[in-house]
């Protein structure tokens, strides 16, 4: 008995320590996704949420985060215009930040340090013609992966800029905006932030080692308070065993998988710390309520003090007036009150009348306890202050349904009708579960109706990709290219044909084709069709497939593809290859998934086990699969001695995300003899002047030529 607790306590001291380390890490990152003091932060507001756009950057103690394009800007006392900025950052690979001397507006000017294609430190103008880079007077030190030291300060006719132990002046016109720091699709650390005089407190949990020593110290104490009541130290060592359950938490970047569940509202910093003790709690709870439910309850410490247990009936009504009373002090609150006493006196004769009924040999104690499991799990859904006072009231049937369930496990040979009895508690719990999440904000994200436009959904674009699938099954051609499949092969009207693939930045939906690059690309070559065969919402999958069926229909010359954006960043539960058979699956049978998703238990349970999944195959085409993919589409072109020209696709404000993928197609490139490889990526994003996108990857007519002229060139070497 003795080593049985002396292992119960060595857990509770381990969990305990694990527990504080969690909650440290938990409010160092809160603190680092938290705008430095005196400043205000901005998101981009780019719905990148499901892919590893962020990187695999940690969060660090002492800096603050900055992703997806988020900028943080002087505030109140502060925002006084123009002031010498400085920080020091640290930058991913494919990422980047920028320090602006005046806020990225029209008249703006800011130092751009990069980490994307060749590392580099420029100074970049804003005017309300485009974007410039300055000429600067002097080469500025280019940022590496450890951090670096970067100011800007206004001077005279420009800025003076230093990058690490380079300095440089740069002619440029200063705005009259506050200063602000920005950063791309990657996450970044920026850290040791001065604006003028004023130094950012920088970000921090206070001492590390006093966390985990709290929580130690605290477990122990429940531990040996357990034991002392008469616990058995085996089942408090089980039950105290889901705190090591931190070690699997400890490290990874729950946000992405928060956002793929739609759990984002719950404390996702500190969820390493809460659902291992969650579980614990749990636990516990159901060990001593069962404890104290057992008949006769002979040997425990809390059987000699049981007359608290007598005022659970009155407590069970707490929730209920914490639901239904709009303010204290009115008549409204009064009336609640009183209604709420008269509940708990019918609920204190109602209870020990059923525990009798059911065969309880101590109906007052049973009946008191199970209002105490009502009590607990109405006053936690008032806590979470749920958006209608009828979610309370769920908690509180819901909590009663768990009592009951606990009670008869605890005594199922005085339990009449047993199997029955945890039947209908089970349906009741269930029922109440469902009621619950209604009326709280899990409710409102696992609502079964998603805008389409919600790019941070992995479910919205299903209807969409099966459009696509059923398009593909009937291999009708349309005259323009919205019709979600290529627009109509016709007759050779030149001596080479360059036939163009790829997705919604090759042929977007209701745009004809003109001005796209694939008719700027005719008029730079001379006796060249080019053959637009680009869909909206094509990836490598939909084109492989069609470029095998379709090879000598197509006659061409010269395949180019410009594709990477729909591969990587379509968010879906799992790859096409998986959905087009669960679809072909679908077209067989009755599909029930359409009534079950009326239940927000079951829309939530979908989500939440798609986001088990890594991160890589929630995507539409994940690299390894791209990869095949363009080397079918390469090999079957061989054959036929025809050159593919491969094309990174940009995207806005910065390629980062979908470096790994140029990287795959320039491979590609190198492996196979009749394959180019064009970077259109990074010559999107180094261009000056006119702006190349119309949103994240739709190309403005800038866009547009910019890509033919690559292609052009490319072709005409060829």
């Amino acid at each position: 008995m003795i080593q049985r607790a002396r292992i119960a306590l060595a857990l509770a001291v381990a969990g305990g320590a694990l527990l504080g380390e969690a909650a440290w890490r938990g409010v160092s990152q809160q603190e680092a996704l938290t705008a430095p003091p005196g400043w205000t932060a901005e998101s981009g507001g780019r719905p990148h949420r499901l892919t590893s756009v962020a990187g695999d950057q940690a969060y660090a103690a002492d800096a603050w985060t900055l992703e997806l394009q988020q900028t943080i800007r002087p505030a109140g006392d502060l925002d006084i215009g123009p002031q010498p900025l400085s920080a020091r950052v640290r930058i991913p690979d494919e990422g980047h930040v920028e320090l602006w001397a005046s806020a990225p507006d029209e008249g703006g000017v800011g130092l751009v340090l990069e980490r994307i294609g060749a590392p580099s430190a420029r100074v970049q103008i804003i005017t309300d013609t485009g974007r410039t880079w300055a000429a600067c007077g002097g080469p500025l030190e280019t940022p590496g992966p450890d951090p670096i030291d970067a100011s800007i300060r206004p001077i005279r006719g420009g800025v003076q800029v230093t990058v690490g132990d380079s300095v440089a002046t740069c002619p440029a016109r200063v705005g009259h905006r506050s200063p602000a720091i920005r950063s791309g699709l990657r996450r970044v650390q920026v850290s040791q932030i001065t604006l003028g005089d004023h130094p950012a407190r920088p970000p921090g949990a206070g001492l590390h080692l006093v966390w985990p020593l709290i929580g130690a110290g605290l477990c122990a104490l429940v531990i040996y308070a357990e034991l002392w009541m008469g616990a058995e130290a085996t089942l408090v060592a089980l039950t105290t065993g889901p705190l090591l359950g931190v070690l699997l938490l400890l490290g990874r970047d729950l946000r992405l998988w928060a956002e793929t569940a739609r759990v984002a509202w719950l404390p996702v910093p500190w969820l390493p710390a809460v659902l291992p003790l969650l579980l614990t709690v749990t636990a516990k709870a159901a060990h001593h309520l069962g404890r104290a439910m057992r008949e006769p309850n002979a040997g425990s410490r809390l059987h000699e003090h049981r007359d608290w247990l007598r005022t659970a009936p009155v407590a069970a009504a707490l929730p209920a007036v914490l639901a239904f009373a709009d303010a204290p002090g009115s008549l409204d609150f009064v009336g609640v009150v009183v209604a709420g006493l008269l509940a708990s006196a019918a609920l204190g004769w109602l209870g020990p009348a059923l525990m009798t009924r059911l065969g309880s040999t101590y109906p007052i104690r049973a009946a008191t306890l199970l209002l105490t499991a009502a009590t607990l799990a109405g006053l936690s859904l008032a806590s979470a202050e749920p958006w209608h006072r009828l979610g309370v009231l769920y908690g509180l049937l819901g909590g009663t349904a768990v009592g009951v369930i606990v009670w008869a496990n605890a005594n199922p040979s005085r339990v009449r009708a047993y199997n029955a009895t945890c039947l209908l508690a089970s349906l009741v719990l269930l029922g109440a579960a469902e009621g619950v999440v209604r009326f709280t904000p899990a409710g409102l994200s696992w609502h079964a109706v998603r805008s389409p436009s919600s790019g941070d959904d992995i479910y919205s674009g299903l209807p969409r990709i099966n459009d696509l699938f059923q398009r593909m099954d009937e291999q009708r051609r349309p005259a323009q290219p919205d019709g979600g499949y290529p627009i109509t092969i016709p007759p050779r009207r030149a001596k080479t044909r360059v036939v163009a693939l790829g997705g919604g930045a090759t042929a977007p939906r209701n745009t004809t084709l003109d001005g796209l690059y694939t008719a700027r690309l005719t008029s730079l070559l001379d006796n060249t069709e080019v053959l637009n065969q680009g869909v909206e919402g094509w990836t490598t999958w939909h084109i492989a497939r069609y470029v095998e069926a379709h090879f000598a229909d197509l006659q061409p010359d010269v395949l180019t593809l410009y594709v990477g954006r729909d591969d990587l960043l379509t968010p879906v539960p799992v790859p096409l290859a998986h959905l087009h058979l669960a679809w072909g699956q679908q077209r067989k049978g009755r599909n029930t998934d359409d009534v079950l998703r009326r239940s927000r238990l079951y829309t939530g349970l979908r989500y939440t086990l798609a986001a088990l999944r890594p991160d890589e195959r929630r995507v539409a085409v994940p690299l390894d699969d791209a990869r095949e993919n363009l080397r079918r589409i390469i090999t079957a072109a061989a054959t036929r001695e025809i050159p593919v020209v491969l094309a990174s696709e940009g995207l806005a404000p910065d390629p980062g995300p979908l470096g790994s993928y140029a990287g795959m197609l320039d491979a590609l490139a190198r492996d196979h003899d009749n394959a180019r490889y064009i970077d259109t990526a990074i010559q999107l994003y180094e261009a000056t002047g006119d702006r190349m996108f119309h949103d994240d990857h739709h190309l403005t007519g800038a866009g547009h030529l910019l890509v033919a002229e690559a292609l052009a060139r490319e072709i005409a070497r060829l």
